[in-house]
């Protein structure tokens, strides 16, 4: 599927999600970036559930605003 813009992308994404989880394990400060490995879950209206092993990244500028927003992530099977 693509997307036209990123907010179409949230737009859609975002439709059928009744919550969203993120399990931090660590932050890991690195100048002005932030690593957080993580486990993230979305429950979606319908019931089922998703389960990821993730990365995000977060670089800040020197007004501390993020200007990078990275994010990797590896459906597992939560059971």
């Amino acid at each position: 599927m693509v997307h036209n813009n990123y907010l179409d992308f949230l737009n859609q994404f975002r439709a059928n999600i009744e919550r969203l989880r993120h399990e931090v394990y660590q932050y890991l400060v690195a100048d002005n970036t932030v690593v957080m490995p993580m486990r993230a879950s979305i429950e979606y209206d319908t019931g089922s559930i998703s389960t990821y092993e993730a990365i995000m990244m977060l670089t800040f500028n020197s007004d501390h605003k993020i200007i990078e927003w990275r994010e990797v992530c590896v459906e597992i099977d939560a059971a």
